[in-house]
Parts: C-alpha cells; structure tokens; sequence
C-alpha cells in the first residue's frame, strides 16, 4: 500500500483537484442559475385599499410582491393579466406560499374604479383578500406610482380608454425589484404562468 502510494500520490492528488473544481464550478452555475440579479428599487408608496384604508407599500416588507397596473374597463390586456394572476394564485396556494410568503398587488390608475367596483372586479377573478390587495387613489397619485415603476398610461378622449403598456413586477422581501415581464396580447397563458410561478417559488427558497 506504501509503495502503491509512492508511485501514484501525484496522480491521486491531480484526481482530487479536479473533481473539486468541477464540482466548484458546478455550483457556481447552478448558485447563478438559482438567483436573481436586483433590477432595481422599488419606491415607497401610499394608495388606498378596497374598503378606502391607507396602505403604505413597505408595510409589506417581509413578503415577496407581485405588482400590476391595470383599470376594471381595460377590455383586452388588463383582464386577460389578471387571470394569469389568478392562475398563479392558486398554484402558490397548492405550494403554502400565497398569503403567507407572497402578496399580490393590483394597483388601479383610473380613479372612476371605486371601491365597489374594485370589489366587484376583485371577487370576478376570485381574488382571496389573505394575499391580494387592490390599491387605488386619484389619477395623479396612482399615475405617479405608475410612472415610478416605468408603467404610462394615458386616457384616449375619443374611446375614453386608457393606452398603457403591461407588465407584472416581480419584488423580493427588500423591496427590490428581481423581475419584470412584458405581457402582451400575444403571449402564451401556459408559458408565462409557469415562468412566473417558478420564479416565486425559486425566490421564495432563498
């Protein structure tokens, strides 16, 4: 065994040092593969929920966000996101994770969306109020929470409906934005649900 030893440590050892490497190179990518880089910052914010209360956006520090901009007469794309929420809602419900790690918020920015409408428009998608709240104010305070998250939205006179982009934000605990997907009427329901819900869940295990 001694001489076997002798004749083959350098061998053993270089054997040793590569697997070591790839195994640190394995978890490096998969390390880089399982985080998110931070996008951005999230500003701080103060709308009014359903029942007209205050609510300030770092109260919800501690708890994943998933933020949207819409309006309750949106024919097309607002709808239409919002279902692919409540998909996601009730895949995170199967995981444990909605209402106790993950909020969603669904902010208007048409001040005609009242407090009922919101309700009513809330309880069409069966939103459960355990971890989605719908935030609105006047169109200058909600437009300007709007602008802050790049969302543009302006009021055609002639259909008296908005033109905005649409995009769900993804936030971690810290406030800080980790995600943003471009929702178009041309996107794949199945494919960005899935996407969506994986990310929360991946961000949710670190």
């Amino acid at each position: 065994m001694y001489r076997f030893l002798q004749k083959n440590w350098f061998r053993m050892v270089a054997t040793i040092l590569l697997f070591a490497l790839l195994g640190g190179i394995g978890y490096w990518f998969w390390w880089g593969a399982s985080r998110f880089p931070v996008v951005g910052r999230a500003p701080d914010f103060t709308l009014n929920d359903i029942q007209d209360k205050p609510v300030q956006f770092h109260q919800l520090d501690g708890k994943i966000r998933l933020v949207n901009f819409f309006y309750a007469s949106c024919p097309d794309i607002c709808p239409m996101t919002t279902s692919y929420m409540a998909k996601i809602q009730e895949n995170l419900k199967k995981q444990g994770l909605f209402g106790r790690d993950v909020t969603f918020v669904s902010i208007s920015f048409d001040e005609r969306d009242t407090p009922n409408v919101l309700a009513r428009y809330a309880k069409a998608y069966r939103a459960d109020p355990n971890g989605w709240i719908f935030l609105r104010g006047t169109n200058a305070a909600t437009h300007e929470v709007a602008r802050n998250f790049g969302i543009s939205s302006d009021l055609d006179p002639s259909s008296n409906l908005y033109v905005h982009n649409n995009k769900v934000i993804l936030i971690d605990r810290e406030r800080n934005i980790r995600r943003e997907y471009n929702i178009g009427l041309d996107t794949n329901a199945k494919d960005i649900v899935k996407k969506i819900t994986t990310d929360i869940e991946r961000l949710a295990r670190q």
